[in-house]
């Protein structure tokens, strides 16, 4: 009895051993599906629920074998869910399984109502960029023409200033030489003044 224990022992070989080992399945976190699925993190939840309540026989540890993580197999209902839609997606699970399946409406609508909201948020947000960028583009534009409006109007009043700058210069020269002019002509008086006065006392004597 014993050899024949020992034989046992000596025909299972690491091979073999290593043969029954299975790696452990991975398994996801919530940022993880919300990456791998493109939705938002109350999506992973809708998903989830609706998919466990569809697959209400099986246990719920296939699906979430941990708490906060998610199993491969609960990825790949999450991706066929997502791509056929609620409806679908539960008619489908219970043809194949010969099983009926409760619709859920509460979960079917707020799948949809989440959707439908994202779909009209994204619009929505798209249509702000847009009028976003068109005013700023208005803005900038209409600072621009300011802006050269500006120049144009200190331009203007430069060569204004600098017109009035040399009429003044002008009109203080003529007024020089008009100065000057009123000076020799009283000295030219005073001096035609001084001889005939002069004339007039050799005159008399």
């Amino acid at each position: 009895m014993e050899d024949m224990e020992n034989d046992d022992i000596l025909d299972c070989t690491p091979q073999q051993v290593a043969c029954t080992v299975q790696a452990p399945e991975k398994n996801y976190s919530v940022e993880q599906l919300i990456k791998i699925l493109h939705v938002q993190r109350r999506q992973v939840f809708n998903y989830s629920k609706l998919i466990c309540s569809t697959w209400s026989w099986e246990p719920e540890t296939i699906f979430k074998p941990s708490y906060g993580r998610y199993s491969e197999r609960m990825l790949s209902e999450m991706q066929n869910l997502k791509t056929l839609g609620a409806d679908e997606y539960q008619r489908l699970v219970g043809r194949e399984n010969h099983r009926p399946v409760a619709m859920k409406m509460s979960s079917v609508t707020a799948l949809t109502v989440v959707d439908n909201s994202a779909v009209v948020l994204d619009s929505k947000i798209a249509n702000l960029q847009q009028s976003a960028i068109a005013n700023s583009e208005k803005l900038a534009n209409q600072f621009r023409a300011t802006l050269e409006q500006i120049k144009s109007q200190n331009t203007a009043a430069n060569q204004q200033a600098g017109i009035l700058n040399d009429a003044e210069l002008l009109a203080a020269e003529n007024q020089g030489y008009l100065e000057a002019i009123q000076i020799h002509q009283t000295r030219i008086k005073a001096k035609q003044t001084a001889l005939a006065q002069l004339r007039a006392m050799e005159l008399e004597e």
